[in-house]
Order: C-alpha cells, then sequence, then structure tokens
C-alpha cells in the first residue's frame, strides 16, 4: 500500500548508459539520507547544505565506505518544490550498474523506489497542480510532435484550467442570481433580467461546446 508519508526515490533521467544520471528523492527522509551517504571533495560527512545550492563531492557506502561516484548534489526546501515536498537529486554519471548501486544506497537508508507517475501523483494531492495539469505532464513526455507539445505545455499552465474554471465561475453566478431572487423575492431587489439571463447562458453553452469540439 502506497503511504504519501514514504521517502521515494527513482531515476529521472532516461535508463541505459548517458552522460548523466539524475536520481531524485522526496519525502521528509531525503535531506538525512544525503547527509548519510554522501561526502564532499574532501571526504567529509555533510553538516548542512543551503537550499537550492549545488555541492561537488561523492556518493559512499558508509558501512565499506566504498567510493560509488563523484556527483553534484542539491536540496530543494519544501514547499516550493514540485511535490511540495523536500526533494534531493543526485547527478552522477549515467550508467545503468552505477545508477543501481546508488539506488540501492538510497532505499537501503529510508526510501523506497517509486511507482510510475507517483512524483507526479504527489505533485497532483498536495495542490500543486490540477488533475488537468498532471496528465499535460504525461502528454508533454510523450508527445511526437510540435503541435501535440504546444497542447500539452499549455494544458500544463493552466490554460485549459483556467477556461473551465472561468465557466464554472459564470454557471455558479447565474445560480447564485437565481437563488437570490428566488430567496429574497419579497425584498428590495432588482428583478433578474431573462433576457440577460439567456444570454449569458448561451454565452456559457457556446463555450462548453467548443470545449467538446476541440476535445481530442
Amino acid at each position: 500500500m502506497l503511504r504519501e508519508s514514504d521517502t521515494i526515490c527513482a531515476l529521472s533521467t532516461s535508463p541505459g548508459e548517458g552522460g548523466i544520471g539524475i536520481i531524485k528523492i522526496s519525502g521528509e527522509k531525503s535531506l538525512k539520507i544525503l547527509k548519510e551517504i554522501f561526502r564532499d571533495k574532501k571526504n567529509r560527512k555533510l553538516a548542512r547544505i543551503n537550499p537550492w545550492q549545488l555541492i561537488y563531492g561523492n556518493i559512499i557506502n558508509p558501512k565499506t565506505k566504498e567510493k560509488i561516484d563523484e556527483v553534484l548534489a542539491s536540496y530543494m526546501k519544501k514547499p516550493k518544490t514540485y511535490t511540495r515536498q523536500d526533494i534531493v537529486e543526485i547527478n552522477s554519471h549515467g550508467g545503468s550498474l552505477l545508477i543501481e548501486k546508488i539506488l540501492k544506497l538510497v532505499i537501503k537508508h529510508g526510501a523506497r523506489l517509486a511507482e510510475p507517475g507517483e512524483f507526479t501523483r504527489r505533485a497532483f494531492l498536495s495542490g500543486r497542480i490540477d488533475l488537468l495539469e498532471a496528465e499535460a505532464v504525461c502528454d508533454l513526455v510523450k508527445s511526437k510532435s510540435e503541435s501535440s507539445f504546444r497542447r500539452a505545455h499549455g494544458q500544463l499552465e493552466g490554460r485549459l484550467s483556467q477556461e473551465i474554471n472561468s465557466i464554472k465561475n459564470e454557471i455558479l453566478e447565474i445560480i447564485a442570481s437565481l437563488e437570490a431572487n428566488i430567496d429574497f423575492s419579497d425584498q428590495d431587489m432588482p428583478a433578474l433580467s431573462k433576457k440577460n439571463l439567456k444570454a449569458k447562458l448561451i454565452k456559457t453553452q457556446k463555450q462548453i461546446e467548443n470545449l467538446l469540439k476541440n476535445a481530442r
């Protein structure tokens, strides 16, 4: 069973051989894990790290003292992160065996391997992004053409959410006006214009139809 309180980790770059591999850790144990497995270039244990700052050093197996790789590491402090949790990123050299060694070390010190899409799921559950923006992340990664990329990028920026929220607010305003005229009909309230009400409903209907027309 997945728990949001777990600290999770995953490879953020494409698997296989490459110049750089980035391992991301999210959760309250992120910084603690980094401090346990990271040593600076003078082989000193990490005492403190300022958020949003890259530091150079080595990933070390604390038990065997084996040097795994020289890396650049960074710590991003909540809530100004993708998941709104503490996040650590380890920039190592690419390579399947090397990445596997670092991930095993991270897991051994308190994290678990993230499920597919779990970082984005946490961003959604924390309110960092809405459901449409979460879907846009997947679309952006899978986009194969310039047009699909632009659509996904626009959705990720919240354009579709803003349009839907605008329609929602318009409908709520209409409902509020109707309810107020019913509930307070015996009081001195301006009469609700059927002409204006109809115009608003037609405008909202056209906006919804346009969204449905372009949904694909």
